[in-house]
């Protein structure tokens, strides 16, 4: 045995509460890829949820596994993770003498075929650690991981002299030499590889070129005194990290610990002074342990994957005390206790973002006429009115796609259902509904993106038709009702979706307890909410949020980032149905708040119901691509798995 985690008798785990605790961070750091390694991952008691919890953020997960516990976890690692690698120490006597486990192999082999029985595609791949006991058959090992339908192999040298996998101290010089090759078995080895690469089919499925086994040579080489050891191209600790069970925090299995997460966030310690003196003074060529290490990662985010991350809409600014912008020319205003009073500060009058000077008195009550008209057209009666009708039309749409595996759920029902719900509520003709939708998305897309300019010249005219065609509809304001209802709801309840998906436990609550859809929403509008910043002008001088606002002055309100604000939500970046903190700022609050607030309500409530029933998970193999822009975004397309394929 080459790893002494088996002698570790303590049962610590991480659990799936401390994983769902860190989720915020995980996004933040823009992790991509989580190994669960062992011991023996699969024995976790709850590893299936947190491969839930991560793939609903996009990430991918690996199981290393010595695949012995594969067959009877078999439909859950093919319906949870996206590949498997497993430990393949050589042939089957090899194997089974190396694991110290009579049918170790066999296992293996049973466990791989069940598997493949559900998924014939699904990557399972092995890893053979090179060491005195298997040295001498690395062509076999090949050979042996192709017949068991293994999609490749890799090899590795065994660590001889860190402190990693349980070695408190490290190995002594007897415990090392049981592993390492001497000079004559360092010259099989070198024969076994020249083979191995010698062979097109087996160099092909060796995961490694002959430079990088080559490595593996040198290490033992080096371990006999025949060269000096040389560190691998590797960036780490700056790219990656090792959460332990007991929470201690490693920048690489084999460097010491740089912090814990007890405590702590995850993001606080990998950002840490402990963490950033180690990467600063850090270099790999000339570092002790880097020179003895048997692994090497040397990764680099692609373009595309950078601009993907960087504009996430679910992770927007922290709160901070009001403060002049003069990119802006206003006043900006982002905490939660600022914003709430800005919303109710009657001489805060609502603008446009390009608005220079306040409405004048004419327009704000006409403004104020508009809101009342608009909230008795929307009466509570006429919204029960509805309800059934929205209803029975989103469940059966979703009752159609839950016949398909896999299905894109924002244009296969939240825009057609949005919609069939805006043509009914404005009373337009249905054959219009086409031609409306049109427009209504180019005005949509100018308040998302509110600083382009060519899409701006393009909503005006679109207004104008939107306005022409429903003028004859009983709802005030009929033009900007049937944008909202077909463009801005469709993009919350996307970015709301992604918010549940991405916190599998709150969207397993929403399964058992349907009673909380209504604090759901709430909660879900706190943390996804489409709108991120608000406009007001100054009808006149006042003092507030400790600033002075001179008349005519522009002040910017962060919905988002005060929705967010932990001194009025704990744990703000954690989704949480549980929660109690006062009222979310999404649709406003006071004077100005949206009229159609209830009707919005009871439709996200209505959607959000069929869709925990219908949707089983994110489809971690599609990226999410966002639209929008500085105006709110949200996620273009999102591909879901099915709860009933």
């Amino acid at each position: 045995m080459m790893c002494d985690i088996w002698k570790n008798t303590e049962e610590a785990e991480i659990s799936a509460g401390e994983l769902e605790r860190y989720v915020a961070d995980i996004r933040r750091l823009s992790v991509q890829w989580v190994v669960f390694s062992g011991g023996e991952p699969l024995m976790h008691s709850d590893l299936f949820r947190f491969c839930a919890t991560l793939r609903g953020l996009g990430i991918r997960t690996t199981i290393l596994s010595t695949g012995l516990l594969l067959e009877r976890n078999a439909q859950r690692l093919v319906e949870h993770v996206d590949d498997v690698i497993v430990s393949l120490d050589g042939p089957q006597a090899v194997h089974d003498r190396i694991r110290r486990v009579q049918g170790a192999f066999e296992k293996l082999a049973q466990g791989v075929h069940a598997v493949h029985e559900i998924d014939p595609l699904f990557p399972v791949s092995a890893r053979c650690t090179i060491q005195k006991e298997n040295h001498a058959f690395v062509c076999e090992t090949a050979r042996a991981a192709k017949a068991l339908g293994l999609q490749s192999i890799s090899f590795l040298a065994a660590d001889l002299t860190s402190e990693a996998f349980n070695r408190p101290g490290g190995w002594d010089g007897a415990r090392q030499n049981k592993i390492a090759l001497t000079q004559s078995e360092i010259a099989v080895l070198e024969s076994q590889f020249d083979d191995l690469v010698s062979d097109s089919d087996s160099a092909q499925f060796v995961a490694e070129n002959r430079e990088k086994l080559q490595r593996i040579v040198r290490h033992y080489q080096a371990q006999v005194g025949l060269c000096a050891p040389a560190a691998p191209n590797c960036n780490a600790p700056w790219v990656s990290a090792v959460v332990e069970a007991g929470g201690t925090v490693r920048p690489c299995f084999f460097h010491r610990p740089v912090g814990t997460v007890n405590g702590l966030s995850l993001e606080q310690v990998l950002n840490g002074p402990e963490a950033v003196q180690f990467r600063r003074n850090l270099d790999v060529a000339t570092n002790s342990v880097c020179q003895r290490c048997v692994c090497s990662l040397n990764w680099q985010p692609t373009r595309a994957e950078r601009h993907r991350w960087a504009v996430d809409a679910l992770s927007p600014q922290a709160p901070q005390p009001a403060y002049y912008d003069p990119v802006v020319d206003g006043w900006v205003l982002s905490r939660y206790s600022d914003v709430l009073a800005a919303l109710h500060e009657t001489r805060l009058c609502p603008v446009d973002s390009r608005a220079s000077t306040p409405p004048e008195r004419t327009d704000i009550e006409a403004q104020q006429q508009l809101r009342r008209d608009t909230l008795t057209a929307l009466s509570r009666r006429k919204i029960q009115f509805w309800q059934t009708q929205f209803a029975d039309l989103a469940h059966s749409r979703f009752r159609t796609l839950r016949s398909y595996t896999r299905f894109d759920v924002v244009r296969e029902f939240a825009e057609p259902w949005s919609l069939a719900v805006a043509l009914i509520v404005t009373e337009a003709d249905e054959k219009e509904g086409e031609r409306l939708s049109s427009l209504a998305r180019k005005v949509s897309m100018a308040a998302a993106d509110p600083l382009n300019e060519e899409i701006r010249q393009t909503a005006k005219g679109a207004n104008q038709e939107l306005a022409k065609i429903l003028e004859s509809s009983p709802i005030p304001m009929s033009g900007p009702a049937f944008v909202a209802l077909s463009q801005t709801l469709p993009q919350f309840l996307a970015n709301a979706w992604l918010a549940l998906l991405r916190h599998p436990m709150q969207l397993e609550r929403l399964r058992s307890e349907p009673m909380l859809i209504p604090v759901a929403i709430e909660e879900l509008m706190r943390y996804a909410g489409l709108a991120h910043t608000l406009y007001r002008r100054a009808s006149t001088k006042l003092n507030l949020a400790g600033a002075t606002i001179e008349q005519g002055a522009r002040v910017v309100l962060k919905l988002s980032s005060a929705n967010r604000d932990p001194l009025q939500f704990p744990n703000p970046d954690v989704l949480d149905f549980s929660r109690r903190g006062g009222p979310q700022l999404a649709l406003g609050m006071g004077p100005h708040s949206c009229a159609g607030g209830s009707l919005i309500r009871m439709l996200a409530g209505i959607a959000t119901a069929e869709f925990a029933e219908s949707v089983a998970a994110l489809d971690a193999a599609s990226p999410i691509e966002w639209q929008g822009g500085s105006g709110f975004r949200s996620p273009k397309r999102l591909y879901v798995s099915s709860r009933s394929a």
